[in-house]
């Protein structure tokens, strides 16, 4: 009799284990955060600020916000649910402990070609919206190989740093940061 219980219990705790597994995990959901951060700039009477840096000449512009919206959507937008993104991505949750920041990294295995290699959202325990988004993103165009860090943050700015490789040399570095103030 005590062994048909312990069989029991063994067979209850597979079943269990076996159901989550099967639950589909849910990623933060990016891109529905930066449309509705872009959604916020286009309503609000808001002017972009943008202030560029290529070497040793510094430019301040305004942005249209047409074209801001088109430059953050190619820069950050993914859909980290779709079935045959997530897969790609692992999901490493820290905490800091200290209720100030929780830190949700994606990070693509090495062989995925999706340019967006790490995303780190930065969450305040018990707020739903980020205070800010990291992203690593690798793109090619032709033989140039560029490499941009991206942050971020939420109702205030979004800064641009590319590095462009041509072979294992630096061909040229740009900067870039758009201020709103919300």
């Amino acid at each position: 009799m005590q062994q048909v219980k312990f069989l029991m219990l063994i067979f209850m705790a597979l079943l269990v284990s076996c159901e989550n597994e099967n639950q589909q995990k849910e990623y933060f959901p990016v891109d529905a955060w930066l449309s509705s951060e872009l959604i916020q700039i286009d309503s609000l009477p808001v002017a972009i600020t943008k202030y560029r840096t290529e070497g040793s000449k510094t430019d301040t512009t305004l942005s249209n916000k047409k074209e801001f919206r088109e430059l953050a959507n190619g820069l950050l937008n993914i859909h980290l649910n779709e079935s045959h993104v997530k897969k790609q991505y692992e999901e490493m949750v820290l905490d800091e402990g200290n209720n100030t920041n929780i830190s949700i990294i994606y990070t693509t295995a090495d062989g995925y070609d999706l340019p967006l290699k790490k995303i780190q959202v930065n969450v305040k325990p018990g707020q739903s919206a980020p205070k800010s988004i990291y992203a690593e993103r690798i793109d090619r165009v032709n033989d140039i190989k560029i490499i941009r860090k991206i942050i971020w943050t939420s109702g205030k700015s979004m800064l641009v740093n590319s590095v462009y490789y041509q072979g294992n040399k630096i061909n040229n570095t740009i900067s870039e940061k758009f201020e709103w103030g919300i």
